[in-house]
């Protein structure tokens, strides 16, 4: 499925799970923790949704990072729609619930332990959000560049819904480099390997990095991973498949040495003499 399909779905969920709240909520209005609570847990769920909206209005935050991460938002808003849905249930004349929920009991602990899991996954699709390859594009004749206005717009978005402290870290990357007079700036093969890692950099990632749907062609280099930084020997889950290098192209799809990085840009001058 396409990012766009998972972003709509999830929002679906979470829609869902919002209006299933708002009617527990009602129930126990009388109970005031716990009606706090769900109320929470309702704001928490509408601030996810805002966010993955901006996902599923921006092709270019659709990649295959976030995409991965949104499949196992969605994963957890599934299960909390089992459960509210249980949770719902009503049995007799007077719509008495199957399920009791009180504050601190097992049940509320239930809900509350999902919605940490889906904020949990939500703090992980920013971090995968702040490294897209923002801006990315094709120049007529072929060369990659990156398109400045796309960059800041894309930014600003971004810290409009989560705040200052989740900046692009494309702007970083293109703030000491000069644009075009149409806002293009174009890019050689040292400044595509120093471009933000799009998925090895996420240190607070529960230690996984994920590489895959990568395609190389003509005489290109690609490096997905960090260049001249550890990092990747103390991951707990390391994922690398659908890759793809093609003519005589160069594809590195782990961390590399500086001094090895160096020997590659040499070695692809050499053969294009």
């Amino acid at each position: 499925m396409s990012g766009l399909e998972v972003a709509s779905g999830v929002i679906g969920f979470i829609e869902t799970g919002i209006a299933l709240i708002g009617r527990l909520r009602k129930a126990y209005q009388r109970q005031t923790d716990l009606s706090q609570s769900l109320l929470n847990h309702s704001q928490e769920l509408e601030k996810i949704e805002t966010s993955i909206k901006l996902v599923r209005d921006e092709d270019a935050l659709q990649t295959a990072a976030v995409t991965s991460e949104l499949v196992e938002m969605e994963k957890v808003t599934k299960n909390l729609i089992a459960l509210l849905k249980e949770l719902s249930k009503s049995r007799g004349a007077a719509h008495q619930y199957v399920h009791q929920l009180v504050s601190g009991s097992e049940e509320e602990e239930k809900l509350s332990t999902v919605i940490d899991q889906i904020s949990r996954s939500h703090e992980h699709l920013a971090l995968r959000l702040q490294v897209a390859h923002v801006g990315l594009t094709k120049t007529l004749d072929s060369k990659m560049a990156v398109d400045m206005e796309a960059v800041q717009r894309i930014d600003k978005l971004l810290q409009e819904v989560f705040g200052d402290a989740r900046k692009l870290e494309m702007v970083e990357f293109v703030r000491s480099r000069n644009p075009q007079e149409n806002g293009i700036i174009a890019l050689d093969d040292a400044d595509m390997a120093l471009l933000p890692a799009a998925d090895d950099d996420a240190q607070v990632l529960d230690g996984t990095r994920i590489v895959l749907n990568n395609l190389t062609e003509d005489q290109a280099i690609q490096i997905n991973g960090p260049v001249g930084r550890e990092g990747w020997m103390e991951v707990s889950y390391l994922e690398i498949r659908d890759n793809k290098s093609v003519g005589r192209s160069t594809q590195v799809n782990h961390a590399i040495s500086m001094d090895v990085f160096k020997s590659l840009l040499e070695h692809r001058a050499a053969n294009m003499k």
